[in-house]
């Protein structure tokens, strides 16, 4: 009898063990799949994050050519404008008085 309670004894142990790995390929398995998903969810944020960078340096490079061609049309305004003062003369005394006086 002595003999087999020990064996009992020891198969407990053993499947004491076989329990307790078991669990720790379990929970590995599932650490696994849960950094498999994790993952895949990064790499989704991450693609996302790569075509706003896309869109954003698009319309930097379209906002940068509207301001020059705004800056260059500002300047060509401002070239005319002196121009024509230039061509009406800068002088007001030499202007004889509006027709109401």
């Amino acid at each position: 009898m002595a003999a087999i309670f020990t064996i009992l004894r020891r198969l407990r142990r053993q499947v004491s063990l076989i329990t307790a790995s078991a669990a720790a390929v379990a929970w590995q398995i599932a650490t696994v799949a849960d950094m498999d998903e994790r993952m895949m969810e990064l790499e989704m944020r991450l693609a996302f994050i790569d075509d706003t960078v896309n869109g954003l340096s698009s319309a930097d490079t379209e906002i940068s050519r509207r301001l020059d061609r705004l800056e260059r049309a500002v300047r060509d305004l401002r070239s005319d404008l002196m121009n024509m003062r230039a061509g009406l003369g800068s002088d007001t005394a030499n202007e004889p008085p509006p027709p109401h006086y």
